[in-house]
This record gives structure tokens, C-alpha cells and sequence, in this order.
């Protein structure tokens, strides 16, 4: 099957409300297969089952088919934490969806530029924390930033928030939406051509899940 954007398989680390909410997005709206990574098992089972609602709540309502509803969840494969980001390996794209302190999303991209392939497009879902320190983490040991090898390895690491915003609002206590909308941004880099395609391709299909704790 051909696939315009370009992205054939999304990895996200981290389940919890973001990661899962970007999982299922890329899963039922861009039809990717995902494989959604967390080292907490009780966090991945959480994740499934806001996955499961929210799947659930929209075929009740109408909003999709229970078909439709079935090859979103076929899409979305688990990579455990015995496994770790290894299991990312073969991702064209990774987002990471974890806690803001900046040295463990230095971990986590470090961990990426080391065990993912080299041109994979490694995303950061930060709101806080400055990319371009995190890109510095993709940096091999040893490599100037200023070569053209350091500039190249730290050009692979994007903000999601700049290509894909995702908003969650909390309407009041018990209700919360998830949507994303595109936001383009200017790049010299042609890596980001398949992000930006793929942005395009769920903006094309309006998407507002509502979950009801």
C-alpha cells in the first residue's frame, strides 16, 4: 500500500494521557501502525484502557464504526520495557511523550540517536524544555556540534508542538478532549516533509475524542 506521508511505522514513548493520545491519533486517523513504548507495565495498561474508552465512547456516539474502531486498536502494538527503545528500532518517526526534566529527556534521545535509525525523525512533545538542548543529547560522544556530522544529528530531533499541536482541555472535572491541528514551520531540512505530510493527512480528518472519567 502506498503511504503519502511517508511515515509507515510511529513509535511513542510514554503512555501516559499524551503518549496514548498521540498513539491513538496516529492509529485511527492516519492509519499508521504504532508501537507505543513504556517501561511501567501499570502505566501501558492504563494508557490501553483510556485507548479503549475513548475507542469505545466514539462508536457509541457514532463518530466512527465498531470496524473502524477494531483496526485502530490492531494498529497499536506494545513495546514493553523489558524490551525498551530498542524495540523502537526500525521506526521512521518516534515522539516522546515523557516527564519535562530536561536530563531524562536527554536520556531518552541519546538513547534514540544511538538505537534508532539514522534517519528516523525523532520528535519531542516538550512545551518547556528548549529543543535545542535536547538535540545536543542526539550528538554522538566524541562529535563536534559545529561539524557537519553534529549539525546533522542534531537537525534530526523536532518539536512536535511545531509540526503537530496537540491540545488537551480539560472542560471541567469530568470531561477531557484531545484534537490536533497543524501548525507548519519553516525547515531547511527535507526530513520533515514526511511530518509535515502526515500533520496534513490528520488535519484532513477532523478528529475530537471526548473521555469521560
Amino acid at each position: 500500500m502506498s503511504i503519502a506521508h511517508g511515515i509507515r511505522t510511529l513509535g511513542v514513548l510514554g503512555a501516559g494521557q499524551m503518549g496514548t493520545g498521540i498513539a491513538l491519533v496516529a492509529a485511527l486517523c492516519a492509519k499508521v501502525p504504532v508501537l507505543l513504548h513504556d517501561r511501567f507495565p501499570d502505566q501501558i495498561k492504563k494508557g490501553l484502557s483510556l485507548m479503549d474508552k475513548l475507542l469505545a465512547k466514539d462508536v457509541s456516539e457514532g463518530c466512527i464504526t465498531s470496524e473502524q474502531s477494531r483496526e485502530a486498536r490492531d494498529r497499536v502494538t506494545i513495546v514493553g520495557g523489558d524490551v525498551g527503545v530498542k524495540g523502537l528500532r526500525d521506526v521512521d518517526m518516534v515522539v516522546e511523550a515523557a516527564p519535562e526534566p530536561l536530563p531524562l529527556k536527554q536520556t531518552i534521545f541519546a538513547s534514540f540517536a544511538a538505537e534508532l535509525r539514522p534517519d528516523a525523525i525523532l520528535a519531542t512533545n516538550t512545551s518547556t524544555i528548549s529543543i535545542t538542548k535536547i538535540a545536543a543529547s542526539a550528538i554522538p560522544e566524541g562529535t563536534s556540534a559545529a561539524s557537519d556530522a553534529g549539525k546533522q544529528s542534531a537537525g534530526r530531533v523536532v518539536g512536535i508542538l511545531d509540526m503537530v499541536h496537540v491540545v488537551i482541555k480539560i472542560i471541567d472535572a469530568n470531561s477531557l478532549n484531545l484534537y490536533l491541528h497543524f501548525k507548519p514551520r519553516q525547515t531547511h531540512w527535507n526530513g520533515l516533509a514526511p511530518l509535515r505530510s502526515l500533520a496534513g493527512k490528520v488535519r484532513l480528518l477532523p478528529f475530537l475524542l471526548s473521555y469521560l472519567f
